[in-house]
């Protein structure tokens, strides 16, 4: 148990029945509990930032990237475009910059592990290097945009 030690004569009783002593209030029972969290407003429901825990921390999201692999060549431009769709109608991206940024990161890391299983080969060794030089810039951008949405406003949710 901790004592505190103040001194009585600077006590000022407030009109709710609570005391103040210096800077501290002091109240009689128990505080109101305050929901951790409150529930994401409209605004960051769609962002970025749920966008990202989504794909990396939900079964729904990995299997969205499972589901969007990418061809070992060329664009892959349905693969794009349903990812595209997803981005908007649920997250709510709208930058197109940005969705290329996500899409070639991911197509970028796919490849990368690909190259990481056809280790032995030297053409693997480059198509390593270069996903992962791909992946890296990509990613660098998304982090970067992922700050300007943070800074842009303030969030909801209480960190």
């Amino acid at each position: 148990m901790t004592n505190i030690s103040y001194d009585p004569s600077k006590r000022e009783k407030l009109p709710t029945g609570e005391r103040k002593i210096g800077y501290l209030t002091i109240g009689d029972g128990q505080a109101p509990v305050k929901e951790p969290n409150p529930p994401l407003e409209a605004r960051d429901r769609k962002s970025l930032l749920n966008l990202l825990f989504w794909l990396v921390n939900t079964r729904e999201g990995n299997d969205f990237l499972e589901a969007h692999v990418p061809p070992s060549t060329g664009s892959g431009t349905a693969i794009r475009e349903s990812m595209r769709t997803e981005f908007i109608n649920k997250f709510g991206i709208l930058n197109v910059t940005l969705q290329d940024a996500l899409i070639d990161g991911h197509f970028a890391a796919t490849r990368w592990i690909q190259a990481n299983k056809d280790m032995p080969s030297a053409s693997a060794a480059t198509a390593r290097e270069e996903n992962e030089r791909v992946y890296q810039q990509k990613m660098s951008f998304v982090m970067w945009w992922l700050w300007e949405d943070a800074m842009g406003h303030d969030f909801s949710m209480l960190w």
